[in-house]
């Protein structure tokens, strides 16, 4: 299956502080569309088991982040079961949507699942959210724990350089939280007259502090342009 993403796709930001969007089932047979009229009316299932599910904004994982997109995956398989024989119902993919009702994106499943009695639907959710005028070089800072997700985190990068030069001004928060990491990410940009090559590289210190957890300071080096994702694991007091 395929998520299908409208033009006016859901912000990075958005989707991972909402607690409002809910995943749904539909049984339109949407043909090839590869997106729709903002004003399409999605027909969901009718079989007894069948009910929206609230998504979790804690458990999407920013797995990819690229110029054109960042893709994002729920962590957590979605499971609808029919626990009545009537009616059997063909479902033709997913949708998510907020607590108005608005579509923010389709996923079709490659063929039509049939549901019987006693039978499921299982969804796993990836999105790819459009970038409009993205800097051509980002980096995902991701902070993770050992055991539990770590709490109040604050991460601040000080001493930037490019190539050996003081360049405080270079790098920009993409998710415009005033560099508060949004679900334990944050998203930087670097400004696009900044060509980083391994004789000039981008050099910053960074410090990552959370609630009961040890600081990781690291000073990171990007020799290679490009969008690179950084994972930070905190250990535990």
């Amino acid at each position: 299956m395929r998520a299908i993403i409208p033009t006016q796709s859901v912000t990075l930001k958005k989707l991972l502080s909402s607690g409002s969007y809910s995943a749904k089932l539909f049984t339109n047979d949407l043909g090839d569309c590869k997106d729709l009229p903002v004003n399409f009316e999605f027909t969901e299932p009718n079989f007894i088991g069948y009910s929206s599910k609230l998504l979790d904004p804690n458990l999407w994982v920013l797995s990819s982040l690229t110029s054109d997109y960042s893709q994002c995956d729920y962590n957590k398989s979605l499971i609808w079961g029919n626990t009545d024989a009537s009616p059997t119902e063909f479902i033709s993919g997913y949708f998510v949507a907020d607590d108005m009702d608005n579509v923010l994106w389709f996923g079709k499943f490659d063929n039509p699942v049939i549901v019987e009695q006693n039978q499921n639907v299982l969804v796993d959710i990836r999105v790819y959210l459009n970038n409009y005028d993205y800097p051509e070089n980002t980096i995902a800072i991701v902070v993770k724990g050992e055991i539990i997700k770590p709490q109040n985190v604050n991460i601040v990068v000080e001493n930037i350089k490019w190539g050996g030069v003081d360049y405080p001004n270079i790098l920009m928060d993409l998710m415009q939280n005033d560099w508060i990491p949004n679900q334990n990410v944050l998203c930087l940009g670097i400004d696009n007259t900044i060509n980083i090559c391994h004789g000039s590289p981008l050099s910053f210190d960074m410090s990552v502090t959370a609630t009961d957890c040890i600081e990781h300071v690291e000073n990171i080096i990007i020799e290679d342009p490009g969008n690179r994702i950084i994972e930070i694991n905190l250990q535990s007091i």
